[in-house]
């Protein structure tokens, strides 16, 4: 349950879930604002005593304008890939919350970041970019702008409606496990002029930045799964999200140390730093049963449960 400044704002029975509150009217921008959380857990009766029970996840205060996006409704797909051309399909859901019907334009930038491939090998996982205070700035030049693609829309007061957008990338840099390279993704909202209905570059402002992947998937009945038009097995390790006896509130440098000794091991080559971790459950084998598992993992490593990345 949560409360901001003594107002009630809801439950959320499953913590694994993200939520969002939308606490404008309690919000006191005078003096200190106060969140109050809590987890009760006497009214569930576990089947087992688990480290990861408490409150241990990241909580954000976003500050938005009255057109933005929806949270978690940003959709990002490569649908044909090749070396020398990669198309894209960039969605999200935007939001009106003035009094009047609006008209913007989305626009979605493909920026290209640094090569991954030396910080795997060295264990310099790639972090999200925390975007700067100033959203209505960028912090790169125009020419690591790959690729474009906007839409103009209409948006009902009170609405939401989903921006869609396709383009293509040129010579684009795939992402495979040993070469993890990403893109920066950001999307843009452009309000359009009252009277030409134009959009207007000085006042638009970005509401999502995050990192994307270009890569092509297969699977073949007979032969299996293809990355990139390249044959190879999904290695999967059987790993919990918490870290054993250090609990649920798990370190960066903890998971620095654990994605290490895993791509020592030939697993998670593909993973990287960053949070949340993405988890695709195919059941493998759990740590227990290695031979010589102490050799191997530390006690913070010896839980089993959802895989941990490919």
């Amino acid at each position: 349950r949560v409360w901001c400044n003594s107002y009630y704002l809801g439950n959320r029975p499953n913590g694994y879930i993200s939520f969002t509150y939308d606490i404008t009217e309690q919000f006191s921008f005078d003096r200190e604002n106060i969140i109050c959380v809590c987890a009760d857990h006497r009214d569930i009766a576990d089947s087992r005593w688990f480290t990861g029970s408490g409150i241990t996840r990241k909580v954000q205060l976003i500050v938005q304008e009255p057109v933005h996006m929806v949270p978690w409704s940003m959709a990002f797909e490569t649908p044909e890939v090749s070396s020398q051309k990669a198309a894209f399909c960039a969605s999200c859901e935007i939001k009106n919350d003035t009094l009047e019907e609006v008209q913007v334009t989305a626009k979605f930038r493909l920026i290209k970041t640094e090569t991954t491939k030396s910080n795997i090998e060295n264990c310099n996982f790639a972090t999200h970019e925390t975007p700067p205070e100033n959203s209505h700035t960028s912090s790169y030049t125009e020419d690591r702008i790959q690729a474009e693609a906007s839409v103009n829309m209409r948006i009902p007061a009170g609405a939401a409606c989903r921006a869609k957008a396709a383009g293509d990338v040129l010579s684009p840099v795939l992402w495979s496990p040993d070469s993890p390279d990403l893109y920066t993704l950001e999307t843009w909202i452009c309000p359009a002029d009252s009277v030409s209905g134009q959009a207007c570059r000085a006042e638009a402002y970005r509401v999502d930045s995050r990192r994307v992947g270009i890569r092509s998937i297969r699977f073949d009945a007979d032969t299996g799964f293809y990355l990139n038009d390249k044959n190879m097995l999904i290695k999967g390790v059987c790993v919990h999200h918490d870290a054993g006896c250090l609990g649920a509130a798990v370190p960066v440098p903890v998971w620095e140390r654990r994605l290490k000794k895993l791509k020592d091991m030939g697993y998670g080559t593909g993973l990287y730093k960053k949070s949340p971790y993405v988890a695709i459950k195919v059941p493998v084998f759990s740590f227990e049963k290695l031979i010589n598992v102490d050799t191997h993992l530390g006690p913070e490593m010896k839980s089993t449960g959802e895989v941990l990345g490919i």
